[in-house]
């Protein structure tokens, strides 16, 4: 099937998705196009764990405009399958060429139609266009030959990144939805908290009226004006490590799942705003199913990986965090995300990218379609950890950086 039908065949199934969930476009579309997670062995170690990784693919130096330029990046794992390319500022570049192999044939083209100009808006942040399915063995190159079309005379840098399996997938556009729950039977529990004014921190406990509810949405209106501090359920925190959570975690537009509840169990949330309106209230929205889907599917935690020491333009800092339980990580949000530079990702002392070199933070903000992860356990002795640049087009007066990282308990 070519590109063009496999993406009117997907825009189909994501606006059906949509009138009968009454999610958002890219909310539905996230849906459709995320890749089902295998089923995991309870004690199954890093190295037999189906892992899916960003490989930075940024050239060094800026790109001149209408000079034809290769970029290349060899993944540093035995195998490697790109299912998605996130370009920043995609309309300022076109993509000649982007293949598993270098320069003279033969290669193994990872996008149809390779011999000609394309706009890379098909890679841009929101839209998730499906590469043919090719595996990089270890030793490998990806290459990508592209022009800057943009308006800057001196050029600019490519920045990009491509994520990936450590084994074959089915393409987005063939993977279907199970277990989600029938819209008629979900269930909506709301609250809101006192007001409060800009930099106080609101408590807001919710009290279940449903006889059960198994959460797999945790919605915050204007969830960009808030940090979160602390989320419980049953008495105990969703949180592995203490800190602070960018709020934009909780959009609504990616599954948040929850232990089961029932009548009269609470859930407590503790957050501050940071909007700029002179006052206001936390409002959350709780939804799910009334029974279980047939699906299982793990509870979410949440590692925060923030600081709010001020970091400067081009100041490169390392952002550590300890969860106090073994924690597979998943997904990786960043506020602000087009400030920052990914400069490594490691757990413990093992890199989680597919090779070293700079992921544009785009990649991991809350709107990026594609490009959740999943990477090696994190036990409760070792440190992920985060090396982050602050882009030097950025606020001359730095910021701190807040970000959170989600995923589920090793069993």
């Amino acid at each position: 099937m070519s590109v063009k039908k496999r993406d009117r065949a997907m825009q189909r199934l994501v606006r059906e998705r949509q009138e009968k969930t009454g999610e958002s476009y890219q909310a539905a579309w996230q849906q459709m196009a995320a890749p089902v997670p295998l089923e995991q062995p309870q004690d199954a170690g890093a190295s037999s764990r189906a892992t899916r990784l960003p490989l930075p693919l940024t050239s060094r130096e800026k790109v001149p405009p209408n000079k034809p330029t290769p970029i290349m990046a060899r993944p540093q794992v035995d195998s490697f399958w790109p299912d998605r390319l996130l370009v920043k500022n995609a309309d300022r570049w076109d993509i000649r060429r982007l293949s598993v192999g270098v320069s003279k044939s033969p290669w193994s083209s990872l996008i149809e139609d390779e011999n000609r100009h394309r706009c890379a808006s098909m890679f841009a942040l929101d839209t998730w266009q499906p590469l043919l399915q090719r595996e990089v063995p270890l030793g490998e190159a990806v290459s990508a030959l592209v022009t800057y079309t943009g308006p800057h005379e001196e050029g600019e840098i490519f920045e990009a990144v491509l994520f990936g399996w450590n084994e074959e997938r089915p393409a987005p556009a063939q993977i279907s939805v199970r277990g989600e729950p029938d819209p008629s039977e979900r269930i909506f529990e709301r609250a809101e908290s006192k007001s409060v004014h800009a930099h106080e921190i609101a408590i807001l406990p919710i009290t279940i009226a449903s006889p059960m509810l198994f959460v797999d949405r945790f919605t915050i209106t204007d969830a960009k004006d808030w940090i979160v501090h602390d989320i419980r359920t049953h008495g105990r925190s969703v949180f592995v490590q203490g800190g602070d959570l960018p709020g934009e975690m909780f959009t609504g537009s990616a599954s948040v799942i929850l232990k089961p509840l029932v009548a009269k169990d609470r859930v407590e949330i503790a957050a501050t705003y940071i909007g700029k309106s002179a006052s206001t209230s936390l409002k959350v929205e709780l939804s799910g199913a009334s029974k279980p889907t047939d699906q299982k599917r793990a509870v979410s935690y949440f590692l925060p990986m923030s600081t709010d020491v001020t970091i400067m333009p081009t100041q490169c800092t390392q952002i550590m965090g300890r969860p106090t339980r073994d924690f597979i990580p998943e997904r990786l949000v960043i506020a602000d995300a087009d400030d920052w530079i990914v400069n490594d990702i490691r757990s413990g002392i093992h890199r989680q990218t597919a090779q070293s070199g700079s992921i544009p933070g785009l990649a991991f903000s809350v709107h990026a379609v594609g490009c959740n992860m999943s990477l090696d356990r994190i036990s409760k002795a070792e440190d992920l950890v985060i090396v982050t640049t602050y882009s030097e087009s950025s606020k001359e007066e730095g910021s701190g950086f807040l970000c959170g990282v989600q995923g589920r308990l090793a069993q």
